[in-house]
């Protein structure tokens, strides 16, 4: 007889959603299957922004774990850490990563002054308008001070490349007109300096134990297509029918002479999930610069886990199945596992 009961809560997209929300439902399907190939009974619980209304069927679930896969769609990405925090608020058990991590590490200009301030290298970036220095301090919009050149014009709260195309990078020689192109979107959005070199991710896994793993990198291989700098814009990750998506493939093979970069990428991202008291699983995504030093470009908090997903091919390269994998997830429920400042070794090893 099965013994334990699991509520998958997530959001469920519209008939017009894109396919980043769509793969929402992709995570359900696959979650659900491997719960019950674990002998778990499974129920879906839907995110509804009538907070009320959702207290109330929150309450059919009691004494269940909540698997989050609540992803918020597309516009509603500050919402991500509202649900986890009713939760909390609540008493639930629920895997992956606090409201508050899902929240400091979901918006990207908080995100990086809390990892610039603790000496973890990110790109420099600007924002229209201003911003607010370290010693409370008003001063201009551009953190590490501006230079003319490439920037990248990328949403605060939006992730999965949600937004960005071909044009999303620009060259300017001014602060001003970054003003200017920030300021006329009428939306929220900010300019990062654009890096021009490797795209590699580290993910983490909790073993269940207290301790994580540090999974094998993967990295986002371009097709020469005369394109000195690509990048992963929204059709490059999600239309399977564009010439950007079949010009762009995730590698996980790595030659020797890359273990010094991957070593200082797997401490940095070490660095990253202890800064944030992330819980359960995360990634964290590289960008190298000129010279080839790493600059982090996104820390995310209980990424994606479609079988298609990087996650879920880098915890398969580290010989964990998929059903592995999400049995791991459930077996470190939301309470921060503390971690001793050994950060030794290569992918693959664990952090105690």
């Amino acid at each position: 007889m099965k013994s334990k009961n699991i509520s998958i809560l997530f959001s469920q997209p519209g008939d017009s959603s894109g396919a980043d929300d769509q793969d929402t439902l992709e995570q359900v399907r696959s979650v659900r299957a491997a719960l019950e190939e674990l002998d778990y009974e499974t129920r879906e619980l839907e995110a509804d922004k009538n907070l009320p209304r959702f207290r109330e069927i929150l309450e059919k679930h009691r004494g269940n774990l909540i698997f989050n896969l609540c992803d918020p769609l597309a516009g509603d990405g500050r919402l991500i850490s509202l649900f986890p925090l009713v939760l909390e608020q609540e008493g639930f058990p629920f895997t992956g990563c606090s409201a508050d991590a899902l929240y400091l590490t979901s918006n990207k200009i908080i995100s990086k002054k809390i990892m610039a301030q603790q000496g973890i290298p990110v790109p420099s970036w600007h924002r229209a308008g201003g911003c607010t220095s370290e010693n409370g301090h008003k001063k201009k919009g551009s953190i590490g001070g501006f230079f003319p050149g490439r920037f990248i014009i990328k949403s605060v709260w939006e992730h999965g490349s949600s937004g960005l195309t071909s044009d999303s990078v620009v060259t300017v020689s001014r602060e001003e007109e970054l003003d200017e192109l920030l300021e006329s979107s009428g939306a929220e959005l900010f300019a990062e300096r654009f890096l021009p070199g490797r795209e590699i991710s580290v993910a983490l896994l909790s073993d269940g134990k207290g301790s994580w793993e540090i999974l094998p990198p993967s990295e986002i291989i371009y097709r020469d297509r005369g394109d000195p700098s690509p990048f992963l814009d929204y059709r490059s990750k999600w239309d399977e029918t564009s010439d950007a998506y079949r010009d762009s493939s995730r590698s996980l093979d790595f030659d020797s002479s890359d273990d010094p970069l991957l070593k200082e990428l797997s401490l940095i991202a070490g660095e990253c999930v202890d800064l944030f008291c992330m819980n359960g699983y995360a990634r964290v995504d590289f960008r190298m610069d000129e010279a080839g030093k790493p600059h982090v470009l996104e820390v995310n908090a209980n990424p994606c886990i479609s079988p298609g997903a990087g996650f879920a091919a880098e915890s398969s390269k580290a010989g964990i199945s998929y059903i592995e994998m999400v049995s791991r997830i459930i077996a470190s429920p939301l309470g921060i596992h503390k971690r001793s400042n050994q950060k030794e070794g290569i992918y693959g090893s664990r952090i105690q």
